[in-house]
């Protein structure tokens, strides 16, 4: 998982928004899936978006930090109730041939 910073103008105004993403292989190639919108993190420097990551997959993964964080764990709150179920695969679609089909 990592922060991924977004850009969007509007109206000649830009808004900055930050995103908890992860990176997923598909058939296809690589695609980032989104986990949540961390809005603006304006206030913490760049340098410490890659710990707050790791901070933030370890807290949905169930691990409990040495230090409670008390900004950490509003984050991962917000994050947990927003967690899809993941896509059905490949594996799991069935192909029927209505015309083959004995009753």
């Amino acid at each position: 998982m990592f922060i991924k910073r977004t850009t969007r103008r509007i109206h000649g105004k830009t808004y900055v928004n930050h995103l908890l993403v992860e990176s997923v292989a598909t058939p296809r190639g690589p695609r980032h899936r989104v986990i949540c919108s961390l809005g603006a993190l304006t206030p913490a420097p760049k340098a410490h978006w890659a710990g707050l990551a790791q901070k933030l997959q370890a807290a949905l993964a169930g691990q409990t930090p040495l230090l409670p964080d008390a900004k950490l764990d509003a984050l991962a709150a917000r994050v947990r109730p927003s967690r899809r179920a993941p896509r059905p695969g490949a594996a799991d679609v069935v192909a029927v041939h209505t015309d083959e089909v004995q009753t």
